[in-house]
């Protein structure tokens, strides 16, 4: 998942890679989205990879 902040040359991009086994899509996506919006809420809290 890629979340995209900026425009133009101070465009900036942050990549959520998913490294756990799921049963399914859906489980995926529910799971994405969840950490994405934790991201989201306190951006500073989370280390660039």
């Amino acid at each position: 998942m890629s979340i995209r902040s900026g425009s133009g040359r101070s465009t900036s991009d942050r990549i959520l890679r998913l490294t756990r086994l799921f049963r399914d899509p859906l489980t995926a996506a529910d799971y994405a989205r969840a950490e994405a919006m934790k991201w989201i809420a306190a951006p500073g809290t989370f280390a660039a990879a």
